[in-house]
């Protein structure tokens, strides 16, 4: 998907008489734009590709080499210079790159009763720009929101990291995090900017597969899994999610040897697609890219699956409330923002436990979080 041209605008207004236009915003527009570029272009690390080894080249193995986008840096400072370039600069940040959400499904390899999760039962964890959290669907009503570092607890194999594609690493000094009860009041992404986004790419893990881990197939789970994370994304992206193109990249990566998982049969391929179709089911546009090998040979039926889909499942009002309003256990988690990002985890991992405080304060006027 080739980036969206940036418009290009004649230049600023003539100044008022008094009035002093810094240097920069006498340069034309175009090359202005150049500048954004060089400073907020933050390309995103592509997937870990396979290539044939072996004599016959019959297994395709993960390259592990060290990874050019690893902990990108860049200075913003730009964006704090004066109104006009902030603005310039802002839609260039949101409307150009292209925002990484990575989701991983697995499935519990012990049991754990005092979360109600049984050896077997799907996981699923999103880690988005704008909060990281995780989610599994029990035998108990329809699944719950748990902390993403709720999964080293049951040793959930995640990418790896010899790959330099892993989670980001979350800071729980008291430094770092708010503990705001009413969210509403700070929405992320903050709502003067996410208008301005325009491409999305999720990169999805399927590990129960590539594991060959789960249990007996059940339709209306595999439907569901990520249904959760389809009503994160939206509330991440309204009321502008129509004006969003979503790019759905399925990760063929069998996290244990490094090589490539194999679907050997149209039942698994159905069962993968199913599993992706939540992300489909948004109001923004979307692409599905799926790896060489399932395109040339299963392709053909990922159409037809994902309308089975978008007939056959019902949404009860129940579960749309649960997601949208991410409701949790509050006598075990809290929600807090954390350097920018909503993130859950465990109440007492925080000094002043289920109470609202703030380590950093904001400004008076109450800015919003970019």
């Amino acid at each position: 998907m080739s980036k969206p041209k940036f418009r290009s605008f004649e230049g600023p207004s003539p100044p008022t008489i008094g009035e002093v236009v810094p240097p920069f915003l006498r340069v034309p527009r175009e090359i202005r734009n150049e500048i954004y570029k060089y400073l907020l272009d933050f390309p995103l690390p592509p997937l870990p590709s396979p290539n044939p080894v072996g004599r016959w080249g019959d297994v395709r193995r993960f390259e592990r080499r060290p990874s050019q986008f690893e902990d990108p840096s860049r200075n913003i400072d730009v964006l704090r210079v004066n109104k006009q370039i902030h603005d310039e600069a802002t839609e260039f940040l949101y409307s150009v790159n292209q925002f990484l959400i990575q989701i991983t499904t697995s499935v519990a390899r012990q049991n754990i009763d005092s979360h109600g999760l049984s050896s077997g039962d799907p996981i699923a964890l999103y880690d988005s720009p704008w909060e990281t959290l995780g989610y599994f669907h029990g035998g108990k009503e329809f699944g719950r929101f748990v902390p993403y570092s709720f999964w080293a607890f049951i040793d959930c194999p995640l990418r790896l990291k010899t790959f330099s594609y892993i989670p980001r690493e979350v800071c729980w000094c008291t430094k770092c995090v708010e503990n705001i009860k009413d969210q509403n009041l700070f929405p992320i992404p903050a709502l003067r900017y996410r208008h301005l986004i325009r491409r999305i790419r999720i990169d999805v893990f399927e590990m129960g597969m590539a594991l060959d881990q789960k249990r007996e197939y059940n339709q209306e789970t595999t439907r569901k899994l990520l249904l959760p994370f389809r009503y994160r994304l939206a509330e991440a992206l309204k009321p502008f999610a129509e004006n969003v193109a979503v790019e759905i990249t399925v990760a063929s990566l069998n996290v244990m040897d490094g090589e490539e998982f194999q679907i050997e049969n149209q039942k698994m391929y159905t069962e993968l697609v199913e599993t992706l179709w939540p992300l489909t089911a948004g109001p923004w546009r979307y692409t599905i890219i799926l790896p060489d090998s399932l395109r040339q040979r299963y392709g053909h039926l990922t159409d037809s699956i994902l309308e089975s889909c978008g007939r056959e499942v019902v949404v009860t009002k129940e579960e749309e409330n649960h997601f949208t309003k991410v409701d949790i256990d509050h006598s075990r988690y809290l929600r807090v923002r954390n350097r920018g990002i909503y993130v859950l985890d465990h109440a007492d991992y925080f000094p002043m436990y289920g109470q609202s405080y703030r380590m950093h304060r904001s400004n008076e006027d109450g800015a919003e979080s970019t």
